[in-house]
């Protein structure tokens, strides 16, 4: 087993000379963006997983130290508001001597990320490791991190899905399958024993998403040919007794660069690119490992139609379809689209055009792509302005076809520059119409060399904190706000009940105590209906009528609360009450002791019932009233 020596997590090198990022909010300036790193030196191979809230985490590989340990493993997670929350320039995810970099990501179900990245080793091997980080950068697994893989000779890119439990499952080019759990341990055979999704040894460029049953589905290329295959929860593979599913027809041509994305029934659907004839075809395959379109796939381009390998995207369109994003290969260059119906229909009559003005020589595809929540897909691609400058477009297209934002493409960034190379575009989605892109360029080069940039998209095409439910405005995501209809970006929340300072009408809410909407115990000991934190008189009897403050009223004012009196409408001028509030006639005139023979009393003697007496009767209102006002429990 290869070995590497890692210099212990999380240990940050002070670096005086990089600039500090400002903890501004989102950029809606196409001239500044966000910085995510400017850190001296190369910053790169990047990755952008929305958090589900609104925020964002970036994982990059940085040679900030690279005299002392080449390139390391960084990263940073952004909230809703873009304001870097693991310190400036990022937090080191693996610190160690040789090369780590490659990294992926993604969630864990519980607010962090689980990233994985290829090692060096000294035999010139390249191991695969992985750790899971929570939401404010700690490390949950034994240090410095789990070994996945053992793979001699291959960079081991691990693509990375979460398994739905706080684990996740991993796929590398040398055709081997693994998955960690929660706890971090390897649940389908140590880094030496994993499970083989392709035995030929021949298999590259692999994709795979969650199955939503805890497994996952995986596309790559086998030789020459799309395959596909289903690996359960257990790891066992499900389809075709084991052996790969074919989508292209297998030996006739060259088939490269698979796409795949959940059909919303446990299936998927694959694009990708043939050079047999240059275009992208598409096949579905159903929760059972059955093709659903016709041999071979559908082709989504019109013959004679072309594009390059790799240029291609494809985002689900949520109804059992997809969307399918590419770039033209006659000048001008143009991006398009094209939905795939459930069925494998083509939907629109002709694809869409994203930009009118062309897309110049030396860009790169829409090759990111990803659905917006409604129906349509986002893109995103670069376009040459001349040497080594580019812009950073964007386009939104409905469901329907139609392209939302500017004809020529939303303006991202105009500052971007690469020097001999194109900037490597990311991009994620909010699933309510924003996105965030994210990039590196040499703008800073003279500088800090190659930066790590980002740029937040609004659904309605305007640059900014990418849309997402936020009703109050603060920045912070409504599913996560403690005052969802009350600005504090802080979250400050002095009784830790859940519901935030800025609408807790109950601020003091004793530890421990549940609390309704208004952060008010719900904790009632004397069963009045109203929590011991807003009752003034909170040892009443559980017979009484009480009042929002939780106190009893005595309405004929004979000394036993209203509720608990059998006789609610007792005169004034008797004197001799007995406990269930009625007046008591002693020498049996018909008429209540206190009050003339003239006026009759509602109640007689109750018999066995001791008399009460008014004085008594007052005491013990007085005995329930002298709680309002009390101090609230603490």
């Amino acid at each position: 087993m290869s070995s590497v020596r890692l210099v212990p997590l999380l240990v940050v090198a002070a670096v005086l000379c990089a600039p500090a990022i400002s903890v501004a909010a989102w950029s809606d300036d196409p001239s500044v963006n966000t910085p995510v790193v400017t850190a001296p030196n190369i910053q790169g191979s990047h990755r952008v997983i929305h958090d589900g809230h609104g925020g964002f985490f970036v994982v990059w590989q940085d040679a900030r130290d690279r005299a002392a340990t080449d390139f390391d493993v960084y990263a940073q997670r952004f909230d809703a508001s873009g304001t870097p929350k693991w310190g400036a320039n990022g937090k080191v995810i693996c610190k160690a001597n040789l090369f780590q970099g490659g990294p992926r990501l993604a969630l864990d179900g519980t607010g962090g990320i689980i990233v994985t990245w290829g090692s060096d080793c000294a035999d010139w091997s390249t191991d695969l490791y992985v750790q899971r980080f929570d939401a404010n950068g700690n490390a949950q697994w034994s240090a410095p991190a789990v070994r996945v893989f053992n793979s001699p000779g291959w960079w081991p890119c691990g693509w990375v899905v979460s398994d739905g439990e706080g684990g996740a499952i991993m796929m590398i080019f040398d055709g081997a399958v693994n998955r960690v759990t929660a706890g971090g341990t390897l649940a389908w055979g140590d880094a030496a024993h994993p499970v083989w999704y392709s035995t030929s040894g021949n298999c590259w460029a692999p994709k795979l998403i969650a199955d939503g049953a805890g497994g996952a589905i995986l596309t790559w290329v086998e030789g020459d040919d799309v395959a596909i295959q289903r690996v359960d929860h257990d790891g066992d593979l499900l389809w075709n007794g084991g052996a790969p599913v074919i989508l292209s027809d297998p030996g006739a041509t060259d088939s490269e660069c698979p796409r795949i994305v959940p059909d919303g029934t446990g299936g998927a659907i694959v694009a990708w690119y043939a050079d047999r004839d240059d275009r992208v075809y598409a096949q579905r395959v159903d929760s059972n490992g059955a093709v659903q379109w016709q041999p071979d796939g559908v082709a989504v381009m019109a013959a004679g139609e072309r594009t390059y390998s790799s240029s291609h995207g494809l985002a689900s369109d949520g109804a059992g379809g997809a969307i399918v994003t590419w770039m033209g290969d006659d000048s001008p260059y143009n991006m398009f689209a094209q939905r795939v119906g459930a069925s494998g229909a083509l939907r629109w009559s002709s694809p869409t055009q994203l930009c009118t003005g062309g897309a110049y020589w030396l860009s790169t595809s829409p090759r990111k792509t990803v659905e917006d929540g409604s129906g349509g897909c986002i893109t995103v691609w670069n376009r040459s302005t001349g040497g080594n400058d580019y812009e950073i477009i964007a386009q939104r297209v409905d469901m329907s076809g139609n392209a939302l934002w500017d004809a020529d493409g939303l303006l991202l960034s105009d500052v971007a520059v690469g020097i001999g190379t194109s900037p490597c575009i990311r991009l994620a989605g909010t699933g309510y119409g924003g996105a965030a892109a994210v990039w590196w360029d040499d703008r800073n080069n003279a500088t800090t060399g190659r930066d790590v940039y980002m740029q937040g998209i609004r659904a309605s095409g305007r640059l900014g904190k990418p849309t997402f439910p936020d009703a109050d405005g603060d920045g912070v995501a409504d599913d996560v706000d403690n005052c969802p209809d009350t600005a504090n970006a802080d979250q400050a929340d002095a009784d830790a009940d859940g519901v935030g300072d800025a609408c807790d009408d109950c601020p003091g809410t004793a530890a421990g105590d549940p609390v309704d909407e208004d952060g008010c115990s719900t904790v009632d000991e004397d069963g009045d209906g109203v929590g011991d934190d807003q009752d003034e008189c909170p040892d009443t009897p559980s017979c009484a009528t009480v009042d929002a403050d939780g106190c009893p009223s005595d309405s004929d004012g004979d000394g036993v609360v209203d509720g608990c009196d059998k006789c609610p409408d007792t005169p004034s001028c008797a004197t001799n009450i007995d406990a269930n509030g009625c007046a008591i006639d002693s020498d049996g005139d018909g008429s209540p002791d206190g009050c003339p023979p003239a006026e009759q009393g509602c109640c007689g003697a109750t018999g066995p019932v001791a008399p009460l007496g008014l004085a008594a009767g007052m005491l013990l209102l007085s005995r329930f009233r002298g709680f309002k006002g009390r101090t609230r429990r603490a």
